[in-house]
């Protein structure tokens, strides 16, 4: 089971100050139903934001929404701090303790945010999918989207399962060049055949950007290559072209290593986090070709 700790709104920083951002829209909540089976989105004692379809998410067992005490000293500038310290309270917490679930930390955007109590730095490798999810838009019904699991659950686990397999080939045996690994193909084919539902199923999808970040410290997944070793090979970053059914659009996935700030709780993990963002241009349409 695969589930992810999230936070109700997108918070940014600006200096040392994080900013409450905008609450999770509808569509982003449907990314989250959509590709995780378990989804923890913290609030805390300062503010409780409700999102899209909170209800019938909470009744079905889909969302959780823990509240975490934080005190009494936030003011209105540190709403968005208190956020960020409730998602990494709450991630430190699972990923101790609920080892059935193969739990990650989770933000929209292009880089992770944490408290500065949570924070280390660490090696890391980063995969990004640019343009390969598809998400059904605001207007579908969340029902729809649970029927839609239940039907192409081996679609979605094995866009989950062949990205998993393709990093920890690389850990294990590093290569710049990936086109002959079996997992690559194998993750490109997943995508494919996830974007061929999706477009049987919904009239419109947007497509949504991913990526994961790998720990390189420390890892016990990395069977004796050194960790300079990979990033030597990836800190100039690779790019592989990764074919779907988006109107021809060019879709990739990018690979690059170096030192990146990462969430301190996460380090017995070889997964530190994941960030996803959706495309402006990329929509499929039903029966593309």
């Amino acid at each position: 089971m695969r589930g992810v700790i999230a936070s109700a709104s997108v918070i940014t920083i600006s200096g040392d100050t994080a900013h409450f951002g905008n609450p999770l829209s509808a569509e982003q909540v449907r990314y989250y139903t959509l590709y995780w089976d378990r989804i923890v989105i913290p609030a805390n004692n300062f503010i409780y934001q409700i999102i899209p379809d909170e209800d019938i998410l909470i009744d079905t067992g889909v969302i959780e929404r823990p509240t975490i005490e934080l005190g009494t000293c936030y003011g209105s500038a540190q709403i968005g701090q208190a956020s960020l310290e409730a998602q990494a309270q709450v991630a430190r917490r699972l990923l101790q303790n609920d080892r059935n679930t193969d739990w990650v930390l989770h933000q929209f955007g292009n880089d992770l945010i944490v408290p500065v109590s949570e924070q280390e730095e660490r090696n890391s490798l980063r995969f990004e999918l640019i343009s390969q999810l598809p998400v059904p838009n605001k207007d579908v019904p969340i029902v729809e989207i649970f029927e839609f699991k239940a039907r192409r659950r081996d679609e979605l686990d094995n866009l989950h399962a062949h990205l998993d397999q393709l990093y920890l080939d690389i850990l294990q045996s590093p290569d710049k060049d990936l086109a002959t690994y079996k997992a690559k193909l194998a993750l490109e084919k997943s995508v494919q055949d996830l974007n061929a539902v999706a477009s049987e199923r919904w009239n419109v999808t947007t497509k949504y950007d991913f990526s994961a970040q790998i720990n390189l410290d420390g890892s016990r997944i990395l069977n004796g290559v050194a960790t300079g070793m990979i990033l030597d090979l990836f800190s100039g970053g690779v790019t592989l072209p990764i074919s779907t059914i988006a109107c021809g659009a060019a879709s990739v996935l990018k690979i690059s290593a170096g030192v990146s700030k990462s969430f301190s709780a996460a380090s017995n993990s070889h997964k530190l986090a994941y960030l996803s963002l959706a495309s402006k241009e990329q929509i499929l349409p039903r029966n593309a070709t």
